[in-house]
């Protein structure tokens, strides 16, 4: 596995690669269904399946006051995405220029020049180039012109408790973990959600009580709605049950 974070780096991608594009935040089912047809797509035509992600998310380059939360950072994101791909991941970091150019422009002065797919694996609401202005249509038509095939991978959805059905993205993912509905997260996600931060010192209170805790620095991610979950805490060697409790604690 090949991790490439310049465009200069663009060269050791495999002319006639397999190429999915997004910003894949939290890795759901969606995108996982993306990578596996993206791979299986590679497999069959014996090429490079490539992932190109973006760091940060394109709306927090464009936009910095409406940028979504985060639910996978990049180091998480490239760890899941791993498990997927089995050729190398683009991360495409402060890509301002890129995302300002046209959906023609991208494909003709980025795509074409830089990493010359064969194939492009999307899902059916991707959308590329300034202003969200190509979509899957505009996508497949320049695929047409430009020689290269495209293929759309229907969205996947999950049962809630009350039977309603929900198609599943990454800004779902952040209301139901922002409502409590951490179950049904976990499911979207096909695991328990998963925070990363390094450990701080609190207030001894813990210890005082006779039991082992752990402060967490907040990290920069989407914080669950305030309660206590059972969880895990994982450290290089180990995994160990952890009762965890997400609250505001004011200054003592």
């Amino acid at each position: 596995m090949r991790i490439l974070r310049r465009l200069s780096e663009l060269g050791q991608v495999s002319e006639g690669c397999v190429l999915t594009i997004g910003n894949f935040d939290g890795v759901h089912v969606g995108h996982q269904e993306i990578f596996r047809t993206a791979r299986r797509v590679a497999s069959d035509k014996g090429t490079e399946m490539v992932i190109m992600t973006f760091e940060p998310h394109p709306v927090a380059i464009l936009y910095p006051e409406r940028a979504p939360g985060v639910l996978t950072p990049l180091s998480l994101k490239l760890h899941l995405m791993e498990g997927y791909a089995d050729g190398c991941i683009i991360v495409l970091e402060d890509s301002g220029d890129l995302l300002r150019l046209s959906p023609t422009q991208f494909v003709d002065e980025f795509l074409m020049t830089a990493v010359r797919p064969a194939v492009i694996v999307e899902g059916d609401d991707f959308h590329f180039g300034a202003g969200r202005a190509g979509d899957i249509r505009i996508l497949t038509q320049l695929g047409r012109e430009r020689g290269f095939g495209v293929v759309v991978v229907p969205p996947r959805q999950i049962e809630l408790p009350t039977g309603q059905v929900l198609r599943v993205s990454s800004t779902v993912i952040r209301y139901m973990l922002e409502g409590g509905h951490v179950a049904e997260a976990a499911a979207a996600l096909s695991r328990p959600y998963r925070l990363i931060g390094p450990i701080v010192t609190g207030r001894g209170r813990g210890r005082e009580l006779g039991f082992p805790t752990l402060n967490m620095d907040k990290p920069d991610q989407i914080i669950p709605v305030e309660g206590v979950y059972v969880g895990l805490v994982e450290t290089a060697s180990t995994q160990d049950d952890l009762l965890q409790r997400a609250e505001h604690v004011p200054a003592v």
